[in-house]
């Protein structure tokens, strides 16, 4: 029981465990950029580029709309004019949440 508790702390904060290298971490969402607010918008979609050009990877969190979503899209495209496309990552969530779903029921038995 010890160790399923340890792999899902692992799994849900495993991420806030600093890097072993002198890398920063940045978490970069579309919350960075306002939603709402027009010119606060363009301003940072005109920045993009600057966040994307400091970053090493793209980690892209897929369901079968991420494409559907024109920012997914820009993001996407923008990345992969600055970066080779072995620096993309994918990870599928539905894979994910089925993962969570059979560990789950085999702990419920």
């Amino acid at each position: 029981v010890l160790g399923v508790f340890a792999m899902f702390l692992g799994m849900w904060f495993g991420y806030l465990i600093p890097s072993r290298t002198n890398k920063k971490m940045v978490f970069l969402d579309k919350c960075c950029i306002p939603q709402v607010d027009e010119k606060a918008k363009r301003e940072g979609l005109k920045n993009m580029e600057a966040y994307l050009n400091r970053s090493d990877t793209l980690l892209i969190l897929w369901t079968p709309e991420y494409f559907s979503r024109l920012w997914c899209v820009f993001e996407y495209a923008n990345f992969l004019h600055i970066h080779n496309v072995s620096s993309i990552r994918c990870y599928s969530i539905l894979t994910s949440r089925l993962a969570h779903l059979i560990a789950m029921v085999e702990i419920l038995g």
